[in-house]
């Protein structure tokens, strides 16, 4: 079986090392540099049950988490090296239903707890509660990643550098994976699917000499620790006007204003970098939508939690490809027609 995969993010990554542990199957991933098109290497890598504002655990989470961390272990083995800090993240309640949300699973989950505000650093006021994720995970994207293309060249996967803009010239392959994200409905103009595109800006800032952030702070806005422990990522920005040009003033404005209305950010914290992505969000829900037309199938609407889910989509969408049956996708994730 020949396979063409359409993007080498998250997604593409982790379903072409699950289809290459099949025998008899070539994989071919097509990938560009075009950050933009690449929201994965943008993203500041936190991954946790308690994604979004109102803090609710998220469907599949412990499945996720475990998926995930597996394929963390064998970048991490491929390289040599450090591609996550999973030391735990700081979840801080700015509202008391974020509080009583995040009281109820302390109760009934072994990974988080209600800590000690006064233990978190940076913060400057009182708030509804502070808790510590155990599980949670900061990822470094471009370590992460690296690592997964490192192991799928070994299992003899192919990377061809080039933009597809009509499927029709991958004519040759049995099967197609679009894992673009927010690149979906250009490749397959045919269909209406149920989602929304939205920008999203990050900081990287140097933090002042002698300082280094211990875990990463996440609340309204987030303050994440970076592979290299002088620096630290700030975000994000959530821009509903999809341009592809970044924007350092507006992100500044935008990143500095919420996370300053329950941190003091440290004297002399200098922003170097401001990166952009465009991700894909599903209307009406927050779980990915997976799909097929014909022989082409296709992943998108990661939205937050891509670090979240991409490996256990992986898992399940290269099942469904190999035995050629949508019924491997999860229910609440299928696209129905």
């Amino acid at each position: 079986m020949k396979i063409a995969v359409i993007g080498a993010g998250f997604s593409g990554l982790s379903t072409s090392l699950f289809l290459s542990q099949e025998k008899g199957v070539d994989i071919d991933v097509f990938y560009t540099k075009n950050e933009s098109e690449c929201a994965s290497r943008v993203s500041a890598g936190l991954m946790h049950p308690y994604i979004g504002k109102s803090a609710k655990r998220s469907l599949f989470a412990t499945e996720g988490m475990q998926k995930t961390k597996q394929l963390i272990a064998l970048a991490e083995n491929e390289l040599g090296e450090k591609v996550a800090d999973t030391s735990g993240v700081f979840r801080i309640a700015l509202n008391a239903e974020v509080s009583q949300t995040l009281d109820g699973y302390t109760k009934e989950y072994s990974d988080v707890e209600k800590i000690d505000p006064k233990t978190v650093p940076f913060l400057h006021k009182e708030v509804y509660g502070a808790y510590f994720i155990r599980d949670g995970v900061t990822l470094f994207p471009e370590k992460y990643l690296d690592g997964l293309i490192t192991v799928c060249k070994k299992r003899g996967v192919t990377f061809i550098e080039k933009k597809i803009s009509d499927l029709e010239s991958l004519s040759e392959y049995d099967q197609i994976l679009v894992a673009t994200g927010s690149q979906i409905q250009q490749l397959l103009p045919q269909i209406s699917l149920p989602i929304k595109l939205m920008k999203g800006q990050v900081l990287q800032c140097k933090l002042p000499v002698g300082m280094a952030l211990s875990k990463s702070i996440v609340g309204y806005g987030y303050m994440a620790v970076s592979a290299d422990p002088k620096y630290c990522y700030l975000g994000s920005t959530y821009e509903r006007d999809v341009t592809h040009e970044k924007d350092m003033s507006l992100a500044k404005s935008l990143i500095f204003g919420k996370l300053q209305e329950y941190l003091t950010l440290p004297d002399g914290l200098e922003v170097t970098k401001c990166s952009m992505g465009v991700r894909a969000l599903r209307k009406g829900h927050y779980l990915p939508l997976v799909g097929r037309v014909g022989n082409t199938w296709f992943v998108t609407a990661m939205g937050s939690r891509g670090l979240l889910y991409h490996a256990l989509v992986a898992e399940k969408v290269s099942n469904a490809i190999l035995t050629n049956s949508e019924e491997k996708i999860p229910k609440q994730m299928r696209w129905i027609p």
